[in-house]
């Protein structure tokens, strides 16, 4: 019986790798790329307070579980506040969603730019969406 688990299991691992679901760490070929979580945030009447890390999330945390748990950086872009320079050298549609916060924030207005969109109903319906008026409807 434990001979015929081994093998099922050599097995199922065998079709596995062959789906590339199953990885082997010692081999030479693999790539491990970091991931990286990034908040952008939209509000444009007030910047980012919440938390910075995951371990400001858990307020009630009890002390003793602190060595114990792994904390990670949580990136925030207070897409609003970004300076004209950046938003700038954005060359996809998300400049015009950059440049409508960066505008409200300054002055509580929009005026588009004359540069085409390449995704007009996609940056509608994204605007839309943020906006949670009827401004942008397609």
């Amino acid at each position: 019986d434990e001979v015929n688990n081994i093998l099922d299991a050599k097995e199922d691992n065998r079709k596995l790798k062959e789906q590339g679901l199953l990885v082997n760490e010692n081999d030479k070929r693999l790539q491990i790329y970091p991931v990286i979580s990034v908040i952008l945030y939209f509000d444009y009447k007030k910047k980012w307070t919440g938390s910075r890390s995951l371990k400001e999330c858990f307020k009630n945390m009890p002390p003793e579980f602190e060595p114990y748990v792994n904390d990670y950086k949580i990136h925030v872009i207070d897409v609003a506040w970004l300076p004209d320079e950046i938003i700038a050298k954005f060359t996809s549609d998300f400049r015009f969603v950059a440049e409508y916060f960066s505008q409200m924030q300054k002055e509580n207005k929009w005026k588009p730019m004359p540069e085409g969109i390449k995704h007009v109903r996609d940056l509608l319906y994204f605007f839309e969406e943020l906006t949670k008026g009827n401004r942008f409807i397609v």
